[in-house]
């Protein structure tokens, strides 16, 4: 066997074993793990109804208020009531003692108790849910972007209808199975250059999404698509991830998985060599 034939036949199998291995974990990350989502984020997710056991989706939390008159003053006292004997001795009634035992005391300062503040409309500080549905919270703020500082509207870095209605839910389910579908087809060779381009697509959109994007929406991109980052930024590590990721998916794409594949058992006709004798010279 050349070396050629050895590089056609071995090399796929390696990008398979990586590719299969990062993406099936990322794929049980998002499924397996939770996060906590807080402020908008929890709002979207009550809204599209994936954490209905959550206290956002509950609504507002109200703190109770008591049936008492808050400021409400005692009785005067009777005028046929007989003054009282000044050589006795007189016990001061407590503070805020009320005269009918019906009527609550006055409060001693303009301060209301918290026990007796209205209402609240504060929203729970959190939802917990899987770690996939950060992804449709991002497509949804990609799509709605927030006003810039000076109050001009947001460059948008995904299209409307990707933010309607569960779209985006139904968006970070794909790319989640893709991952996880994906990396065992991989791993075993089965559709191995269908669930490449998946990927290739997957991470192509996470690079917009999380490093391009952001940078040409923020005006800070060098030549026009670099993210602005320092010489030292860690965030080259995620970029340059990605980026290697995207790589190998189009190399698995276009060279196939290999020899070890049910690709190859299944798909590719067997090669037949058929050799031609050689006639014995004529002495």
């Amino acid at each position: 066997m050349t070396r050629q034939s050895l590089a056609a036949s071995f090399a796929p199998i390696f990008l398979r074993l990586v590719l299969g291995v990062i993406f099936l974990r990322a794929g049980l990350v998002k499924v397996m793990e939770k996060i906590d989502y807080s402020g908008e984020d929890a709002v979207l997710l009550a809204k599209w109804g994936v954490a209905p056991g959550s206290d956002a989706a509950a609504g507002p939390t109200a703190v109770p208020v008591p049936d008492a008159k808050v400021g409400s003053t005692p009785a005067p006292a009777s005028e046929s009531t007989p003054p009282e004997n000044p050589s006795l001795p007189t016990t001061p009634p407590a503070p805020n003692t009320p005269t009918d035992p019906a009527t609550p005391a006055a409060p001693t300062n303009s301060t209301t108790p918290p026990e007796a503040q209205a209402t609240t409309s504060t929203p729970a500080a959190t939802v917990r849910a899987m770690t996939l549905y950060s992804i449709a919270t991002m497509v949804h703020h990609a799509a709605n972007p927030a006003p810039k500082a000076d109050g001009t509207a947001g460059k948008a870095l995904a299209p409307s209808k990707a933010a309607e209605g569960k779209a985006p839910v139904i968006l970070a389910w794909t790319a989640t199975i893709t991952e996880l579908a994906g990396g065992i087809l991989v791993l075993i060779g089965f559709m191995t250059r269908l669930m490449s381009l998946g990927f290739a697509c997957t991470m192509g959109v996470a690079m917009w999404l999380t490093q391009i994007g952001p940078a040409i929406a923020a005006g800070t991109a060098k030549f026009g698509f670099i993210p602005a980052y320092g010489p030292f930024d860690p965030q080259w590590g995620s970029l340059f991830l990605q980026f290697a990721l995207l790589g190998s998916s189009l190399a698995l794409l276009f060279a196939g998985a290999g020899m070890l594949s049910l690709d190859r058992l299944l798909f590719e006709k067997p090669v037949v060599v058929i050799k031609t004798p050689v006639a014995n010279p004529t002495t």
